[in-house]
């Protein structure tokens, strides 16, 4: 696997595992005037309720990206890793005999 096809495949399957974790956090809480954090690893928004007082947690936004992509940076080191032995198996034993 090339580098650069192991990169994208690596931070979009990193960006859909955020996702869902996400998505499934969310669906647990279901309370409609609470004072909650949202976003996994790190909060991107904090809902202020009724009161007000919410809003977007920038620092939570700039953990999450720096996390997908180092996720998405190990996803992608352990697939070129992986397509290398992969590659270098194939190519050895389509040798043939001399």
């Amino acid at each position: 696997m090339g580098r650069r096809r192991a990169t994208v495949t690596g931070v979009l399957t990193s960006v859909f595992l955020f996702a869902l974790v996400n998505v499934l956090w969310e669906r647990r809480n279901a309370c409609w005037d609470c004072f909650a954090p949202h976003g996994r690893p790190f909060a991107y928004f904090r809902e202020g309720g009724f009161g007000g007082g919410g809003g977007y947690v920038w620092g939570g936004i700039a953990g999450d990206f720096l996390a997908i992509l180092a996720v998405g940076a190990a996803i992608a080191w352990a697939l070129s890793r992986l397509g290398h032995r992969v590659g270098s198996r194939a190519k050895f034993e389509s040798r043939p005999d001399n």
